[in-house]
């Protein structure tokens, strides 16, 4: 992080402790120390085996971001990250934002409120024909068949609004829609479950 954005942070986020390290090595010495958020530039997980993921671990950040400018380094680490367990405690924030953007995402990472651009699962959403016996990841989710249009709509990146007119749906039923797939996958949020969604898909892909 530049010099300038280091000292806006400072300036922003009064009371905050902000310490910056030239490499991933030198997180050595926080192992044992509480991080709210752990902000890893895209040159430096550049550098690490697998995007930088294990030479993280180490690290006891409630959140872990990536600050990115390349779009298709940023899909490969949410590739990546999709695969772990602690998915949803990883986040992503673009260094193109307008300020308050910018600050507001930082924002919400530091509260414990990861994001994913809907930019990142559109380029990992690759349409798949079904597998024999329809064997895909879709039909393994405990869904029904509109639920899982909806989440696939979802993982497009649309908002309820669109999905509700691909689907000729009220919004409001949407919205139940996307209640009941929250809640029937265990996840948190909306966000979380195209996580696991994509996740699965990728899983099976892999097969």
């Amino acid at each position: 992080m530049p010099d300038s954005a280091l000292g806006l942070v400072k300036t922003e986020f009064r009371g905050l402790t902000v310490e910056r390290y030239d490499s991933v090595a030198d997180l050595a010495a926080l192992e044992r120390r509480p991080v709210r958020l752990l902000l890893v530039e895209q040159e430096a997980a550049e550098l690490e085996a697998d995007l930088g993921l294990p030479a993280l671990d180490a690290v006891a950040a409630h959140t872990l971001a990536l600050s990115y400018r390349d779009e298709a380094l940023a899909a490969r680490f949410l590739e990546r990250a999709l695969m772990r367990e602690d998915s949803a405690r990883i986040g992503f924030l673009p260094v193109n934002l307008q300020l308050d953007c910018w600050l507001s995402t930082l924002r919400l990472l530091l509260l414990g409120h990861p994001s994913v651009p809907q930019s990142l699962f559109r380029r990992l959403h690759r349409p798949r024909p079904a597998a024999d016996g329809g064997d895909t990841a879709e039909a393994a989710l405990p869904l029904t068949r509109r639920e899982r249009q909806v989440l696939e709509l979802a993982s497009l990146g649309k908002q309820n609004k669109l999905i509700a007119a691909d689907l000729s749906l009220s919004e409001h039923t949407v919205k139940l829609h996307m209640h009941n797939i929250i809640r029937k996958m265990g996840a948190t949020n909306r966000t979380e479950a195209v996580s696991r969604f994509l996740a699965a898909r990728h899983a099976c892909a892999s097969a």
